[in-house]
């Protein structure tokens, strides 16, 4: 009891979960090389930014979605990436306000940027350096930028690799009606 119409809709599908295949694999690769160009691109002091970059990939029905991330976190446990990218303004409390990033988290980077030694010297340091950044804020490091336009021939071979790959499976159907 074959049926030329489920042998048709069995090739259709099958040829679908080959491209999904195919799709997965170049995304996956994609997405590690260009995790690796984000983290040449991310600014570099203590490195925690850098080794905190992350990648994966996720397939819904029908879907893949590259997905590529940092994941450092400040002392206050929120992450910090989007500061260092997007910059940050001037606190908006009042100067006389007890906010301002707190000194701690500035001792490490400060003795590694600036080459202060001296447990006096990195407290008043990373205290100079946390007052203005209350007072003025940072400038914005658009890194990921950099690491996207660094990566675009990378992301055109990915789109030209997958339309090859889409090209042979629909070729094969077209040619046989199955899908090898």
């Amino acid at each position: 009891n074959f049926s030329p119409i489920f042998g048709l809709r069995d090739a259709f599908l099958y040829g679908k979960a080959r491209i999904h295949d195919y799709t997965t694999q170049i995304m996956s690769e994609l997405a590690r090389d260009v995790a690796v160009t984000l983290r040449e691109h991310t600014p570099h002091a203590s490195g925690d930014l850098a080794d905190s970059t992350w990648w994966g990939v996720v397939t819904p029905p029908e879907l893949v979605i590259a997905l590529i991330g940092q994941s450092a976190r400040g002392l206050s446990g929120e992450p910090y990436s989007h500061f260092v990218a997007r910059g940050t303004g001037p606190a908006r409390v009042p100067a006389s306000s007890p906010y301002h990033p707190p000194s701690s988290a500035l001792r490490s980077w400060v003795r590694i940027k600036f080459g202060v030694s001296g447990a006096t010297q990195i407290h008043k340091a990373a205290f100079a350096l946390s007052m203005s950044i209350h007072r003025k804020g940072t400038k914005p490091n658009p890194y990921p930028k950099r690491a996207i336009e660094a990566s675009n021939g990378r992301i055109r071979q990915a789109t030209n690799e997958l339309g090859r790959a889409i090209t042979i499976t629909l070729t094969d159907f077209e040619d046989t009606g199955t899908v090898d």
